[in-house]
């Protein structure tokens, strides 16, 4: 009986440590997060380190993507976000440095609410720290470049994405629109994304046929919606270069010489390099051994162990009975 009692008495504490981390998780997560933001601000970068960085620093003094201050296609809501925090910062370079830490600091929001969808509070907490305290993310959250704020309004849009897939309502519509218009001119290399919109067009489609609804006229409405917040800082960067066609010549001539001559990526390699090596160095390399795990062997087990014990996890999990009510209501 005493170990029974012993046992059940161990068994209350656990339940109540975990319903007491459940409800803290919340909050416990907000101010690792403000730690993480602090310790970043305290660490950053003392000096533009490349001339990239130099361009956007440049660009706080006189905005000319002629002179390449910065560079094409201007990226001009990283910019104007510079530009407001430009007093508070002190320095153009910590301008820029301290936006991408906010906002990284910001979309723990978003990657919380994602989380939480499938996860309970305690792993949406570690989720949400291992996102933001991730070696690339970290890295570029403390340069005056704009790949850190462009991956923190990449989760507003991807939250605001899945939101709207879930009821395609027009102000959810609207929304991730807008977000997507912020996301590409913040960083236009997240354009792939935009193939969401086209899944979630193709839904809203569907959805106006099943209801009998004129398409047409929400076609056009979405349509405009799209163009419209592009346009916001399109035209007004057409307009700085004298016009669309110089803004369009412009941007030809900085594609063909980023990408094919002086650009120093994996694209503009020799020509001795086959396709499939080049694929090869950016998915391998540049991404998973470099930007996932710092050329960490530690990192790199500790991700594989993380990804073995899910895959276990997922294979021992109970399955309802085929043909059963409960059977297709999770695929579904």
């Amino acid at each position: 009986m005493g170990d029974r009692e012993s046992g059940s008495k161990h068994a209350a504490v656990g339940w109540k440590a975990a319903v007491v981390c459940a409800r803290i998780a919340p909050w416990l997560t907000g101010l690792l997060v403000l730690l993480w933001a602090g310790y970043s601000w305290l660490h950053r970068s003392p000096y533009a380190a490349s001339w990239d960085e130099v361009d956007f620093v440049l660009a706080l003094e006189r905005f000319d993507l002629l002179a390449m201050q910065p560079h094409f296609p201007g990226y001009p809501y990283f910019v104007m976000g510079a530009m407001a925090l430009r007093r508070l910062a002190g320095s153009p370079s910590d301008a820029y440095i301290l936006l991408n830490i906010l906002l990284t600091g910001l979309s723990a929001v978003p990657i919380w609410l994602l989380a939480r969808r499938r996860l309970t509070r305690p792993w949406a907490m570690l989720a949400v720290l291992l996102t933001i305290t991730s070696p690339y993310t970290w890295l570029q959250a403390e340069r005056p470049m704009s790949e850190a704020a462009g991956i923190a309004v990449l989760w507003w849009f991807l939250w605001s994405w899945q939101r709207a897939m879930e009821r395609r309502s027009w102000p959810r519509l609207t929304a991730v629109l807008f977000l997507f218009g912020v996301l590409i001119g913040v960083r236009l290399s997240y354009a792939a994304f935009g193939l969401g919109l086209v899944w979630l067009l193709g839904v809203a489609i569907a959805d106006w046929r099943g209801e009998k609804r004129r398409l047409w006229p929400r076609l056009a409405a979405f349509a405009a919606l799209a163009c419209g917040f592009q346009l916001l800082w399109l035209a007004g960067l057409a307009l700085s270069e004298g016009g669309a066609a110089g803004f369009i010549r412009l941007g030809a001539a900085f594609i063909a010489g980023h990408f094919g001559q002086w650009g120093g990526g994996v694209t503009s390699a020799g020509g001795d390099v086959s396709f499939a090596a080049r694929v090869l160095r950016f998915a391998g390399d540049n991404v998973l051994w470099t930007g996932m795990f710092a050329r960490s062997t530690a990192l790199l087990a500790a991700a594989a162990a993380l990804l073995f014990a899910a895959v276990l996890s997922a294979g021992a999990a109970p399955r309802p009975p085929r043909g059963s009510a409960s059977a297709g209501a999770r695929p579904a």
